[in-house]
Formats: C-alpha cells, sequence, structure tokens
C-alpha cells in the first residue's frame, strides 16, 4: 500500500537533528509556511508562531487592588498568573508561557534579542533537535514508520494504518483532543509499530511526541524524587508534548500498599491533565478496558483511568499474525 504521507517521511536508524529538520521544512513549505518567518513554539504547530486577540502580551497592568484573572494559553496550556513587580510594586506582570519562554531563550541565548532569518532558522533546528531528544525514541523505534509497515498482515491493522495516516494528516494542535488505543489479543501485530509511525510523522512535522511504557514512565518519577535527574521534567514532557504515547498499557505490575498508591495517583493526574487540557493520547494494549481497570487496582482508581483513557482514545480491536517471528 503506498501513500503519499507515508512515502515522505521514512526514518531510518535514529535521525539526526539535521535530517529532522530537513523534514520540518519541507513540512512547512507544504502547507504554505516560510521556514525563516518565525521560529515556533517548543513542540511546535505546523503555522507560524502569531499573536492573537486571546493571547494578550505579557506586558504590564497597572497596579489595581484585585489581582488580574490567571490566563490559560490556548497554544500550550500554561495557566500564568500576574505578579506585582517593581519595588513599590506598582503594576503587574503576566508571567510567560511555556511556548513563549522557549521561543524567546532559543533566539536570545543564540544569537540575540534581533535574530535575522538565518539565525530564526539556526534556533528553530535547535528546538526541532530539542523534540527529537525529548520524544523517548530510541533503537529500532526510529524504524517503525508507515512506510515500513506491512499492511497485507490483517485486514484490521490496514484499516487502522489508514485511520492513523488520516489522524496525522489532520492533526492539530487546538483541535485534536483525541487519538487511539490499539488493543488485542495476541503479540506482534504491529501496535506499536503503528502509534510509533504516528509519532514520528508528527515529530517530522514539528509537532512534539513523548513516548512511554507505564513501569518507565514510572521509573523516571522515581529517578527524579531519588535526585538522580532534573525534578518535573519527565511530567512536564508527558504533560505538555503534543501527543503522549503509552505503550503496552498492563505492562508489569503495580505494587499493593503506599507505592502502588502512589504510582496510581501520578498515572490519573497525568491522563486527568491531558484529558482537561484536551491533549491527544495513543496508546497500545494486550488487555481490555476492563482488564485494564484491574490492572490499576485501588478501590476506584482502576476504573477512574480506564474512563479517562476511553475518554481520550478511540479504542480499535485489532488482530493479525506475530510479525516478530513469521
Amino acid at each position: 500500500m503506498e501513500s503519499t504521507a507515508a512515502q515522505a517521511f521514512p526514518v531510518a536508524g535514529n535521525p539526526s537533528d539535521e535530517q529532522l529538520m530537513d523534514r520540518y521544512l519541507r513540512r512547512r513549505q507544504e502547507v504554505g509556511v516560510q521556514p525563516a518567518a518565525t521560529v515556533p513554539p517548543l513542540g511546535g504547530a505546523n503555522t507560524p508562531r502569531r499573536q492573537t486577540q486571546n493571547k494578550p502580551r505579557p506586558g504590564l497592568l497597572r497596579a489595581g487592588e484585585a489581582q488580574p484573572a490567571p490566563f490559560t494559553c490556548p497554544e500550550c496550556g500554561d495557566i500564568c498568573m500576574y505578579a506585582l513587580i517593581g519595588e513599590s510594586k506598582f503594576a503587574w506582570r503576566r508571567v510567560q508561557c511555556h511556548c513563549e519562554k522557549s521561543s524567546e531563550n532559543a533566539r536570545i541565548d543564540a544569537h540575540g534579542a534581533n535574530p535575522g532569518p538565518e539565525e530564526r532558522e539556526a534556533a528553530l533546528r535547535s528546538l526541532v533537535g530539542i523534540n527529537r531528544r525529548n520524544s523517548g525514541f530510541y533503537g529500532e523505534l526510529w524504524e517503525k514508520t508507515f512506510e515500513a509497515f506491512d499492511t497485507a498482515r490483517a485486514d484490521e491493522m490496514a484499516e487502522v494504518y489508514e485511520e492513523l495516516l488520516a489522524w496525522v494528516a489532520g492533526f492539530n494542535r487546538k483541535a485534536t483532543r483525541s487519538g487511539f488505543i490499539l488493543s488485542s489479543t495476541g503479540y506482534g501485530c504491529g501496535k506499536t509499530h503503528l502509534v510509533t509511525a504516528a509519532g514520528l510523522e508528527l515529530l517530522s512535522r514539528g509537532f512534539s511526541v513523548c513516548f512511554f511504557t507505564i513501569p518507565n514512565f514510572l521509573q523516571a518519577l522515581r529517578d527524579e524524587y531519588a535526585g538522580n535527574s532534573e525534578r518535573g521534567a519527565t511530567r512536564a514532557r508527558a504533560l505538555k508534548s503534543d501527543a503522549l504515547i503509552l505503550d503496552d498499557l498492563g505492562l508489569g505490575r503495580i505494587a499493593k500498599g503506599d507505592a502502588g498508591d502512589w504510582a496510581r495517583e501520578q498515572l490519573t493526574t497525568l491522563l486527568d491533565a491531558r484529558m482537561n487540557y484536551g491533549r491527544p493520547l495513543l496508546g497500545t494494549s494486550n488487555l481490555s478496558l476492563s482488564q485494564i481497570a484491574q490492572w490499576v487496582g485501588g478501590d476506584s482508581d482502576g476504573g477512574r483511568v480506564a474512563s479517562r483513557l476511553r475518554a481520550m482514545a478511540q479504542w480499535r480491536e485489532v488482530d493479525g499474525p506475530d510479525g516478530r517471528i513469521s
């Protein structure tokens, strides 16, 4: 099966920042955006960064009796508070949101406050590199593209293949609120391949993607609490990425006692936040929704998680031969 989207950006091996940048620039040209005209927000969109009436500039407001209401950025979802500035507390200034800080820091740190077209493109390449390094993809995952997927293995997989191609083609950071969870009772039919292919395609279009299994996500959080890595980085990546991939839901065991309560809390908090912000989820599992609820456990936590997964993604039952041994 051939597809323009599938052929446009095959990823072989672990791509360099330069390779991803070339794909990104071509994607921007396809939709009529000049790549050097602007630096997109971290996690990017395929449209230029712009100021709208719904996103007030983080300027000054005269200090009054009441603190202005927090502003929720429609692009990155950050809740931005207003703070009094100056020794005499004469004015309120809105805190910059995540995408404003990322774009501004990339420009100023590398090229000063007023970069030219070449400097803007260099900053753009830097941001695409950040997306790549923060994606969580590794090893052979970089080779799991749409082009490399054998749709002849099963009719069900061919249908989901087309659905995911269409989903990626129409992906919009503000409007795309639901993803897909692929479930099967067998192994090796290509579930991980397809959701990874969708993530790689989004990455090549300039969107941010975060790939985790639940055990890896929880271990990364534990490492942060232990001081082995930057605290808060894992949660920020999982929460703020344009698309989150949770592979093999049901893998591993959620412990009993306090450790299990903590794990359930982290998972529920993450899903709650992404659902409320309207950020889509891709996932795979060998369990049904009711089995996932049992896997999570807890008095009612399992039901909450299963309910949120169903609300955030379209559930697709798929089947096919084991491609790992055929």
